[in-house]
């Protein structure tokens, strides 16, 4: 299996150990400081040839490589999906077509969650260098990387109803003991 326990350890150990790596190469080894930019309100890495290379090539490219890669294992989850649909079908099991649903809506998930993040790299890095108005600049950087992280759970929330109905569960749980502590 590709999610055992030692090879998800492995996965979060690197998930924060490259963008400790990166923050130290760029911010200690190149200087690459990290500003507020008071024109277009945000902050952002200092604007000489060698941390804009830097921050284009590991930012952006590894970040956009991230999402390139989940994207296409996902297109290889449909089209095995796809594959194992007729054999499926044939053995009609109640349990194997709510797995089936699952993964499909998870792969849905997944595709939407990685142009949301595409296009919230794509506004970060590439059009707001295009813009000369502090207001365009704070939309692309600030306002953008802000709904990203907003849409996201709520990417979560609307298409996971096991997410849903465990969000409810603990709503009313709570709201039953508080009501319960005041009387």
């Amino acid at each position: 299996m590709v999610l055992l326990e030692r090879n998800t350890r492995v996965l979060i150990g690197l998930a924060y150990a490259i963008p400790c790596f990166t923050s130290l190469y760029m911010h200690l080894a190149n200087n690459c400081l990290l500003p507020y930019v008071d024109f277009g309100w945000y902050f952002g890495v200092n604007t000489s040839a060698d941390c804009d290379v830097i921050r284009y090539w590991i930012d952006f490219c590894k970040d956009f490589g991230v999402v390139a890669l989940i994207a296409i294992v996902d297109v290889m989850t449909i089209v095995m999906i796809k594959v194992t649909a007729p054999g499926m079908r044939s053995a009609n099991c109640s349990q194997t077509q709510k797995k089936r649903k699952r993964e499909i809506t998870f792969v849905k998930q997944a595709l939407i969650q990685g142009a949301i993040f595409a296009t919230e790299l794509v506004f970060f890095f590439i059009v707001s260098t295009m813009q000369t108005k502090p207001v365009m600049i704070f939309l692309c950087t600030t306002v953008s990387w802000s709904l990203v992280h907003t849409i996201d759970p709520l990417v979560l929330i609307l298409l996971n109803q096991e997410f849903r109905n465990m969000l409810l569960r603990n709503t009313r749980w709570r709201s039953r003991s508080t009501d319960e502590d005041d009387q």
